[in-house]
C-alpha cells in the first residue's frame, strides 16, 4: 500500500465520523494554541524586557560603589576620585566614565506662582536613547552637555502652570533646595539664594517633557534631567558654598559606560579586582535566569496539561475506531494485509488529526495573540506608555508546535494500533 492509499484511507475515515473527528482535531487544536499561546507570552516578556534594557543602555552600563568588603563582612570605603575614575577609562571597551550626580532641586518661574521640587539627574548628551525618555511628551534631547537647559516630567510642568505639551521653550529658574542643603547653606528660603551676589540659582529652557517619573539607571525617582556638564557646574558652585566642601572630594558612585554588552563582565572584573563593589542591570538579569527558567517551565506545564488532555482524546477516538472496524481490519488481515500496513493506517489517521489540529491551533494562537496584543497597546496607552511586544513568535516555534501535535497524536496512537494489529483475522470476521 502507498503513502498516498494511507493518506486517502485516513482522510475517508475522518470524513466517515466528521462529528467525532471534529471534536477530536479541535481538542488538539485548543491544546496545541495552549500551548504555544503561553509559550510565545514567555519569550514576548523576556524578550521585551531585554529589549528594554538594551535600548535603554542598561546592558552597556556598570555602576561602581566606593566599597569593599572584608574577610570579616565590615565594609571599608575606598577612594572614588578622578585618579580612580581615570584608571577606569582606559580599560578596553570603556566608552565613558562619569561620577553619578544626583541633586535636590527645586524650580520656580520667574515673575509667577508656578513652583516644583524634586531630584534632579545629570545626564550624558549620548543618552538620548535611556528608557526615561521613551515616553517623551513634547520637546527633544539636550543640544549639548554644558547647554543650559533641562527635562521634566509632565508633573513638573503642570506644577510650573503649564500644559506639558506647552512647557518646551519655557525658562525657569532652577537652585539646589532641600532640607539638608537649607540647613547648611542657613538659608531660610532656598530662593533666597536668588538675591545678591553669588547667586546659586540658575536660568534654564525646558527643552523636553517626559511623561512620568521613571526607574532608569542611575535616575531612579528622577523629576528633572540635566545636561551633565549643567549639573556638575550647579554642583561646584553648590560645593563652594558649602562648609567642609574642600572634604568632599570623592563619590558616592559613578556610571561606567561600554561599547559594547559583550566586555561588560570583563570591565566587572578587572573593576572588581581593583578592590570596587559594581551593580549592573547584566549581572542582574544573569542572576535571574533561573527565575525565567521556572516561568517558562511553569508556562509549559499549564500548556502541557492541555496537550495531555488532548492525547487522552485522540487515544480514546482510536480505540473506539478500532472496536468499531474490527470486522474491516480482519478482512484486510484475511485477505493479504500486513500487521505493518494495519499500524501504518491507524497511525496515518492519527498523524492526520494532529495535522489538522496543529495547523489550526497555530492560527488560534496567532488570532489570541493578536487579540491580545491589540487589547495590551490600548492599555499601554491608557497608562501614558509605549505599546509593547506581548507575544514572541518564531517560525522555529510555529514549526515546533506543529511537530508536536503529530508526535503527541502518534503516541497516543500507539495502543490502539497495536490492539488492531493483534486481532486475530478469523475472530475478528466473526465480530458483531
Amino acid at each position: 500500500m502507498t503513502a498516498s492509499d494511507l493518506w486517502s484511507l485516513a482522510w475517508s475515515q475522518w470524513r466517515a465520523a466528521t462529528l467525532r473527528s471534529v471534536l477530536t482535531t479541535l481538542g488538539v487544536a485548543i491544546g496545541v494554541a495552549a500551548f504555544t499561546t503561553l509559550f510565545a507570552l514567555g519569550r514576548g516578556l523576556q524578550d521585551n524586557f531585554r529589549d528594554r534594557l538594551l535600548r535603554g543602555g542598561f546592558l552597556q552600563a556598570i555602576t561602581v560603589l566606593p566599597f569593599k568588603e572584608g574577610e570579616d563582612g565590615s565594609q571599608k570605603r575606598l577612594p572614588l576620585d578622578e585618579k580612580a575614575l581615570d584608571r577606569f577609562r582606559h580599560l578596553p571597551g570603556v566608552r565613558r566614565v562619569d561620577r553619578d550626580i544626583r541633586l535636590p532641586v527645586r524650580a520656580r518661574v520667574s515673575g509667577g506662582t508656578g513652583k516644583a521640587q524634586g531630584i534632579a539627574v545629570a545626564m550624558p548628551v549620548d543618552a538620548r536613547e535611556a528608557a526615561q525618555f521613551d515616553e517623551r511628551v513634547a520637546g527633544q534631547y539636550f543640544t549639548s552637555e554644558l547647554a543650559p537647559e533641562i527635562i521634566v516630567t509632565s508633573a513638573v510642568a503642570r506644577g510650573l502652570g503649564w500644559a506639558p505639551e506647552r512647557a518646551p521653550g519655557q525658562v525657569v529658574r532652577v537652585a539646589p533646595g532641600g532640607a539638608f542643603i537649607d540647613r547648611v547653606l542657613q538659608v531660610a528660603s532656598p530662593f533666597g539664594l536668588f538675591s545678591g551676589g553669588g547667586s546659586l540659582a540658575r536660568e534654564l529652557r525646558i527643552v523636553g517633557v517626559v511623561a512620568r517619573e521613571r526607574v532608569g539607571f542611575g535616575s531612579l525617582g528622577a523629576a528633572f534631567f540635566l545636561p551633565y556638564g549643567t549639573a556638575r557646574a550647579i554642583e561646584q558652585d553648590l560645593l563652594a558654598r558649602m562648609p567642609g566642601a574642600s572634604r568632599l572630594g570623592t563619590s558616592y558612585s559613578a556610571s561606567i559606560r561600554l561599547e559594547d554588552p559583550a566586555v561588560l563582565a570583563d570591565v566587572e572584573r578587572q573593576v572588581a579586582k581593583a578592590g570596587y563593589r559594581t551593580v549592573s542591570f547584566a549581572s542582574v538579569l544573569e542572576r535571574s535566569r533561573p527565575l525565567f527558567l521556572l516561568v517558562d517551565g511553569l508556562l509549559i506545564l499549564i500548556g502541557g496539561v492541555a496537550l495531555l488532555v488532548a492525547s487522552l482524546g485522540i487515544a480514546n477516538t482510536m480505540i473506539t475506531s478500532v472496536l468499531e472496524r474490527t470486522r474491516e481490519i480482519g478482512l484486510l488481515k484475511a485477505l493479504g494485509g500486513r500487521d505493518r500496513t494495519v499500524m501504518a493506517l491507524f497511525l496515518a489517521e492519527a498523524a492526520l488529526h494532529g495535522l489538522l489540529g496543529g495547523v489550526l491551533g497555530i492560527l488560534m494562537a496567532l488570532g489570541t495573540g493578536q487579540a491580545v496584543g491589540v487589547l495590551a497597546d490600548a492599555w499601554f496607552r491608557k497608562m501614558g506608555g509605549d505599546p509593547q511586544r506581548v507575544f514572541s513568535w518564531s517560525p522555529a516555534l510555529l514549526l515546533s508546535a506543529l511537530l508536536l501535535a503529530v508526535g503527541m497524536c502518534l503516541l497516543a496512537a500507539i495502543y490502539p494500533a497495536r490492539r488492531a494489529v493483534r486481532l486475530d483475522p478469523a475472530r475478528a470476521l466473526r465480530h458483531d
